[in-house]
Parts: structure tokens; C-alpha cells; sequence
């Protein structure tokens, strides 16, 4: 059926291509459409308006038939819908739609696929996952291009400290219904539940290290981020010093790893004493080994797992004295003697261990004299020592001690007994003893240090007059003991006849040394001249 249009059918149809207007739009859900009616060959309104008559350009209309681009009411119309690979387009086919009514179309991509383009009509509207037709009032096509997603990270290392801790990653998808999660590569030290569609920022959790450095990596929409830990390796030593003796020898020290996968590498600070070749992972045992030490002390260091040990070797000085040692008198003076070392740079520096009376300034290094100077001694013989390097040189001075005695000797009575006197020390110090140098009548057992006195026993004397000594602290004490001489004679009065005669009396000593002399108390008639020593006869 041919239908003429009339001026006032032109103004109507006019009117609702104004209304809907050429082109592509989109409803309040944002659901594209397209005009279905549209004035082909008509581009001048003026010129559409005053056409009384069909021209050459205009169409009939029939329905049903979309080659017209329109139809009249009451038809139904044809939306043919399909699908490229990778995707799914609901419904699809050729799709029945009433004339006037609505209708929707969802697009679905596969895993990892998005709807790139959907044309419509031959017109390409873009990257929609729903279309829909207002008002249809013609045929219609519709068809979707799938594209595979793509993905882009924002740097692909991440570098991270011992420590570990959180990090963040930007991911940049190819469209916003891309779907991506994060993915660890398994390693238990890294974790992560990152998940998104589209542009989107992921997050991933790196616990600390205990061990060596490590790599693993954290997988996005096909992209990797390398993930670097540092090492946390940690070393423990013990102990963490030795004090080594001068001669050489073989040690060792135990060092604890914070994990058995740590590394360790012994180095000696000092290779020309001490030597390590010590290396190994986890805990062990470093073994090392030091050379003599013939000069002074030392120390060093063996460097491990960036930990110190320290070693430090006593003095291998030795000193050699010329003259071995030294006998001073009791007086003030001055001497030296020669010490020298078993190297270069031992220290000759010297003290002593009796600054009371030895003093010495010996300094320098390696070989040299020593000088010293001694106090006068007023006491006992001593000794005492200059020290180098813990070496002992020893001094002995005589002894100075001086005793007096007060008094310097005495007068004994013949009948003897117990006496005594002083002795003075030049000092305190000073021992002294006495000894009688008379043992068979005088008598002492004296001693002492120091001031004092001195006792002493005398026997009796029975003969003439006589002398003694006692000594003490080498001085001599003088005795004088009075004469001790007793007489006895046979008859004191004898009777004797008026006639001249001649007459004798015998005479007892107590010491066969005694003498004795007869004299006459009465000259003129008793006349005697005999003398004698011990026992005798008077006549």
C-alpha cells in the first residue's frame, strides 16, 4: 500500500526526526540507542516542507520492510546480534522486537577478555558490557569485539630490607572489567590477597629475614614484580675475646648464626700473628692459631660475620741482667748494670719493690744500663729488687746495724750473783745476742732486737783477783771480780817455852793461787820470813 504524503504528514514526520535527532544517545541509565526514524534526501526543511509531491529522493514506507527506515505502527521489527570469539552477546541471533518496544542486549567477555568494541548498525560505539534499543521502529544490527586484557605494573622490582614489611604496587588495566589478583610465588616469606577490576592499587606483605638475602617474586594479570629481601643474617660470638700467652699456640671460639643458612667468613685483622681460615654457614667453630710473641703485649682482631674478636697476647719480653744481681755495702751509692732484650721494642722501664731505700728512673726501649741508687743501711742486711717487664733484678746490702754498751763494763764483788747492762741499736731492726767469752764463771743467754739490756750471772770467786768479758752485738763488756782468796792456819795461839826455839803452823788456801806472806807482829822476839802460794808451813 502506497501512501502519498501530504504537506501536513511532512510537518509530522519533520517534527519527530527533530524530536529524536540524528546520531546515537543515551538514556537516563546510560543505555545507548538510535533513532529509527530518520528523512533521507531531505537536507533543506524549507524544500521538505513546500514538496507537494513524492520526488525523485523519497521513499514508500512499507511495514516490515527495514529497507525503508521505517515502518508503521503495529509491525514487528528483526535485531540480528552476534558475538566475536572470547565472548558472548544476550540474546543473539535475530532477535523479535515489537514495534515502539525496549530492548537490552548484555555483553559478557571470557576470563581475561573485555568487550573492545560494539557496533551498532555499522557504527562504533565503543566498550560497553550492555546496549540498549528505545522505542525500535525498525531492523537493527548489533555485534561485539572481544579483546584480551592487558595489563601494566609500575616498576617490576621491588627491593626490600631484612626487616621486610608492606609494599604497595599500581596496576594500569586495559579496561575497567579487566579482573586481576595477586598471586606470591609460593614462597612462604611472601603474601598477598590482593584482588581488583581495572586501574588499582595492590598491596603485598614481606615477613622479616632471619637468613641470607632471597628473591621470590609477586605475579599480577600476568606481570611479575621480582621481590629482593636483604639478609638478615645476625652472628653471635662467645666468647668475644681470649687473652693469649706469649707462646704460640692453637684457640677457638664458637660463633651462633640467627639462621643455618648464613654465611660466615673469618679474617684475621693481624695475618702476620694470627692466622684463621675459619668459613662456614649456620653455627660452628673458628679455629685460629698465634705466632710467639717475643716483644711486648699485643692485640689484634679476628673479623666474623661483621662481629669483632678480640685477642690480645701477654708479653713475650725477656730481659737478661749483667751481672745477675748486686751486693752493695752499708753506705750511700750510686750503680747501674746492663739488661738486654729479646726485641727491639720491649719496654725497659723499671721500678722497684723496695722504694725505701732503692730508687731507679731506667726507661727506653730494647737494650740498655739501668741505673740505681742504694740509702745508707743503719740496720740489718736486705734485699731488695728492681723490676723490668716483671723481670727481677736483685739488690743485697749489707747490714749497718752498731751497738753500744752502757756501761762499757763493771766491778763484780768475789761472792758474784746476777748483774746486767744496756745495749743501744742503731735500730730497731737490729738482732743481737751475748756470749760470755768467760764460760766457766760467767754466764748469759741473752738476745733480742732492737734496745735492750743484757743479763748475765757471775760465780764466786775464791782465788785472787781476776778478769772477763761478755759480748754482745759484737761489742765486748768488761768484768773485774774482786779477789775471792781464803787462809786458814792449823793453830792460832800457841804456847811456847821461856827458852829460844824454833816453831811451825800449818797454813790452808782456798785457791792453790792465793799467796801468802807470814809477817811478825812482834820482831823483837818472833822472827818469820816464810811466804808461799796455796797450802804451806809458816815457821
Amino acid at each position: 500500500m502506497k501512501i502519498k504524503y501530504s504537506r501536513l504528514c511532512r510537518v509530522l514526520l519533520f517534527s519527530l526526526f527533530i524530536f529524536s535527532g540524528p546520531g546515537t544517545h543515551a538514556d537516563a541509565e546510560g543505555v545507548y540507542f538510535r533513532p529509527i526514524i530518520s528523512v533521507e534526501g531531505r537536507e533543506d526543511l524549507n524544500s521538505f516542507l513546500a514538496a507537494d509531491e513524492p520526488s525523485a529522493g523519497s521513499r514508500n514506507i512499507v511495514p516490515g520492510d527495514d529497507k525503508n527506515g521505517a515502518s508503521l505502527p503495529g509491525s514487528a521489527h528483526e535485531i540480528n546480534s552476534s558475538a566475536g570469539p572470547h565472548g558472548s552477546i544476550s540474546p543473539a541471533g535475530i532477535v523479535t522486537v515489537s514495534h515502539g518496544a525496549d530492548r537490552t542486549f548484555v555483553i559478557t567477555p571470557e576470563a581475561d577478555f573485555y568487550a573492545a568494541d560494539v557496533i551498532v548498525d555499522g557504527s562504533h560505539v565503543g566498550p560497553l558490557t550492555v546496549y540498549k534499543f528505545s522505542g525500535v521502529t525498525g531492523n537493527h544490527t548489533i555485534s561485539v569485539i572481544f579483546a584480551p586484557c592487558s595489563y601494566s605494573l609500575v616498576g617490576n622490582k621491588q627491593d626490600v630490607g631484612a626487616s621486610g614489611g608492606n609494599f604497595n604496587f599500581d596496576i594500569t588495566a586495559s579496561n575497567i572489567s579487566c579482573a586481576w589478583s595477586a598471586e606470591s610465588d609460593k614462597r612462604t616469606w611472601i603474601s598477598t590477597a590482593s584482588s581488583g577490576t581495572g586501574n588499582g592499587t595492590g598491596s603485598f606483605t614481606v615477613s622479616a629475614n632471619p637468613g641470607p638475602a632471597r628473591s621470590g617474586s609477586v605475579t599480577v594479570g600476568g606481570k611479575s614484580i621480582a621481590v629482593n629481601q636483604a639478609s638478615g643474617c645476625s652472628f653471635e660470638l662467645s666468647p668475644v675475646s681470649h687473652i693469649v700467652p706469649a707462646a704460640s699456640g692453637s684457640h677457638n671460639f664458637i660463633i651462633t648464626a640467627s639462621d643455618g643458612g648464613c654465611a660466615w667468613t673469618a679474617t684475621s685483622n693481624s695475618p702476620s700473628w694470627i692466622t684463621t681460615s675459619g668459613s662456614g654457614t649456620g653455627n660452628g667453630t673458628i679455629d685460629y692459631t698465634v705466632r710467639a710473641n717475643t716483644g711486648p703485649e699485643r692485640s689484634s682482631s679476628i673479623s666474623v660475620g661483621g662481629r669483632t674478636f678480640s685477642v690480645n697476647q701477654s708479653s713475650g719480653c725477656v730481659f737478661t741482667f749483667d751481672p745477675a744481681s748486686s751486693d752493695v755495702g752499708t753506705e750511700a751509692g750510686y750503680y747501674g748494670f746492663a739488661a738486654n732484650a729479646s726485641d727491639s721494642s720491649c719496654s725497659r722501664a723499671a721500678t722497684t719493690d723496695s722504694p725505701s731505700w732503692i730508687s731507679t728512673s731506667g726507661r727506653g726501649t730494647g737494650n740498655g744500663t739501668v741505673g740505681y741508687s742504694v740509702s745508707a743501711n743503719i740496720g740489718p742486711a736486705r734485699t731488695g729488687s728492681i723490676i723490668i717487664n716483671g723481670q727481677a733484678f736483685t739488690v743485697r746490702q749489707a747490714s749497718g746495724c752498731t751497738f753500744s754498751l752502757t756501761p762499757a763494763g763493771d766491778s763484780i764483788p768475789a761472792m758474784g750473783g746476777d748483774f746486767g747492762f744496756s745495749i743501744i741499736a742503731s735500730d730497731k731492726g737490729c738482732a743481737w745476742s751475748a756470749k760470755s767469752n768467760e764460760p766457766t764463771w760467767i754466764a748469759t743467754t741473752s738476745s733480742g732486737t732492737g734496745n735492750g739490756t743484757v743479763k748475765y750471772a757471775v760465780a764466786a770467786n775464791s782465788g785472787l783477783t781476776r778478769i772477763g768479758s761478755l759480748t754482745a752485738g759484737g761489742e765486748k763488756f768488761i768484768l773485774s771480780q774482786g779477789n775471792g782468796c781464803r787462809y786458814k792456819l792449823s793453830q792460832t795461839s800457841p804456847e811456847v817455852g821461856p827458852a829460844a826455839g824454833s816453831y811451825s803452823v800449818a797454813i790452808s788456801v782456798s785457791d792453790g793461787a792465793c799467796p801468802w806472806t807470814a809477817t811478825s807482829n812482834n820482831p823483837s822476839w818472833i822472827t818469820t820470813t816464810d811466804s808461799g802460794n796455796g797450802d804451806g808451813i809458816v815457821n
